[in-house]
């Protein structure tokens, strides 16, 4: 039986993107990228669909100026209030497509943006953010040994 692992780096803990207004924005390089259980926030208690199955988000750990930041990408549709935008998790994988990768990679560098307001969809919740992102996958590194040769280009 083959033994799983899991990267460290994501264990860490470290402070969550706010988007305190529209326009906020967080670019920064992924360092960790994971998949986790939503909680409730005031009880801690892991969320679930009415069927019983996970309410999965995405944890993405970013390095920006030197520290690192934790957004936690949620999934949902949206109608729109005000601005533009999607959830930021639909945002994060249409930038990621967009630039023609099929997966999320640490040393890529992501961009997101807080653009817009979804209508409120009960009188109880607070109105859903949007969201626009891009991504730039990692740039592999060329070996310096294989620029200099006595061969043509």
């Amino acid at each position: 039986m083959p033994s799983e692992s899991i990267e460290i780096s994501t264990l860490a803990s470290s402070a969550a993107v706010k988007f305190e207004t529209v326009g906020a924005t967080v670019k920064g390089r992924i360092v960790g990228v994971a998949q986790a259980q939503q909680t409730d926030i005031d009880t801690g208690a892991p969320l679930v669909w009415n069927d019983g199955t996970p309410r999965m988000q995405l944890v993405i750990r970013l390095e920006v100026e030197g520290e690192t930041k934790t957004l936690y990408a949620k999934g949902g549709t949206f109608e729109v209030a005000t601005g533009e935008g999607t959830s930021m998790q639909q945002a994060i994988v249409d930038a990621v497509m967009g630039a023609g990768a099929s997966r999320i990679e640490t040393g890529a560098t992501l961009e997101v943006a807080h653009s817009g307001i979804g209508k409120k969809t009960s009188a109880a919740k607070s109105a859903p953010k949007l969201y626009r992102a891009r991504y730039s996958p990692p740039v592999e590194a060329v070996p310096i040994a294989g620029l200099f040769s006595d061969e043509p280009f």
